[in-house]
């Protein structure tokens, strides 16, 4: 008996929980399994603060309602391919999508996804759920992330950029805007989450990364 697969599609944070919870209502319905693919058109090092905060949400989500969370990268015109290739290799049945009602002027420039997906599948179920035309405002306070590390020394850690040795902690800096000073985050990845760091005057306390480094 074929199992089904649901694979549903998050993009917006607005509207991700609402897909999973239809996921995973159609995966108990047929006793099947439910699948969240999130399609980044960043790749991680190039991500501002707000996209890792995104990004960090879909994890918590996906652990939330105990489904697996795939991560693809991909440009902005190739997200179809993405969902296309990523139902085939996880044998989906079902694809969940959100969309909101188009304007005359976008139907007439922009092609839904939906379409650009018939095309490239067979054979496989697909839910259209109804979203709000509502957006994720990004905020305009950080500037775009820089490769850092973070130096142990005299009992706290200093941000460094040109310190690049395998001792020290490996992420990512986003600076505050209107400030001269190093304040901002510093974010470590890890093979399960996003770990945040507060830098202040380019410096982090030892107890806060020692708590961030050692969960």
């Amino acid at each position: 008996m074929l199992t089904e697969s649901i694979l549903v599609c998050i993009s917006n944070p607005i509207h991700a929980e609402k897909l999973i919870q239809r996921g995973k209502a159609l995966a108990e319905a047929f006793d099947g399994e439910c699948l969240v693919l999130f399609v980044s058109t960043k790749a991680y090092d190039e991500m501002d603060f707000n996209q890792l905060q995104t990004k960090y949400l879909f994890e918590s989500l996906a652990e939330k309602y105990s489904v697996p969370l795939i991560t693809r990268n991909t440009d902005a015109k190739n997200i179809a391919t993405a969902i296309a290739e990523t139902a085939l290799e996880k044998n989906t049945t079902q694809i969940v999508l959100g969309q909101s009602i188009q304007t005359k002027v976008e139907l007439w420039t922009k092609e839904p996804i939906i379409n650009n997906l018939l095309s490239k599948i067979t054979g496989i179920d697909i839910h259209i759920v109804e979203v709000t035309r509502d957006f994720h405002y990004e905020s305009p306070s950080y500037e775009r992330g820089i490769n850092a590390h973070l130096v142990e020394e005299n009992g706290h850690y200093a941000l460094s950029f040109d310190c690049l040795t395998a001792t020290n902690l490996k992420g990512v800096f986003f600076k505050e805007q209107a400030t001269d000073f190093s304040n901002g985050f510093f974010v470590i990845a890890s093979p399960n989450e996003l770990k945040v760091v507060r830098i202040r005057e380019g410096f982090a306390r030892m107890e806060e990364v020692m708590a961030n480094t050692n969960s």
